[in-house]
């Protein structure tokens, strides 16, 4: 049970909401980046800033893929290796 501090300002706790909201909406419009497949032939793409995430280009459309924890994108064999195996 949460009992009310009438010493605290309510300003304080909106301007600590606020900061948070406009955190999580920065990080969640950086997730939905798109990769540019206009002039790649169709196939499988490293992400040029997160080892985690590869992208597929198929008739110059993007679709964004995530390795699973641990792993990251090894363009040399196509698929998601562990972290120590990838360049």
């Amino acid at each position: 049970m949460q009992l009310l501090n009438h010493n605290q300002r309510p300003w304080k706790t909106f301007s600590f909401g606020f900061t948070i909201i406009i955190l999580a909406s920065f990080l969640f419009e950086n997730t939905l980046a798109e990769y540019d497949c206009s002039a790649k032939d169709d196939g499988w793409y490293y992400d040029p800033e997160f080892c985690h995430i590869y992208w597929r280009c198929i008739h110059g459309a993007s679709e964004e893929f995530e390795c699973a924890s641990g792993t990251a994108w090894d363009h040399h064999e196509n698929r998601c290796n562990w972290l120590d195996s990838v360049d």
